[in-house]
């Protein structure tokens, strides 16, 4: 299945398309992980980053590579990671508590 992805022809698969995907599914995923369907967040992060791994691979085998796509390919891995830190601290520790743990230059002091 991947061979056939990996060898159409130029132009009409880029990496920034995995780029996005990886978005929407580490969005959804965050989405689930908030309403507490662990097993289906889970699923979605895999998928999201599966699609992760293969925007490079893509990229580079359509000769589409380009800076704006490493900066995107960097942004998305890390709004993700915020996505999912959040959400899964969110419904463990709630509202007040759990937004602190999106931010590790806030301490709690008690």
């Amino acid at each position: 299945m991947f061979k056939i992805m990996l060898n159409r022809p130029k132009g009409k698969c880029n990496g920034k398309y995995y780029n996005y995907s990886v978005l929407l599914f580490g969005i959804l995923s965050g989405w689930l992980f908030y309403n507490k369907l662990y097993l289906e967040g889970v699923v979605f992060l895999i998928l999201s980053g599966l699609t992760d791994i293969l925007d490079g691979v893509v990229a580079r085998k359509t000769g589409t590579v380009s800076k704006f796509g490493s900066f995107l390919d960097w942004v998305s891995d890390k709004f993700v990671d915020g996505v999912i830190v959040g959400t899964v601290s969110y419904s463990y520790l709630g509202g007040f508590l759990g937004s602190f743990a999106c931010d590790g230059n806030i301490t709690l002091h008690g």
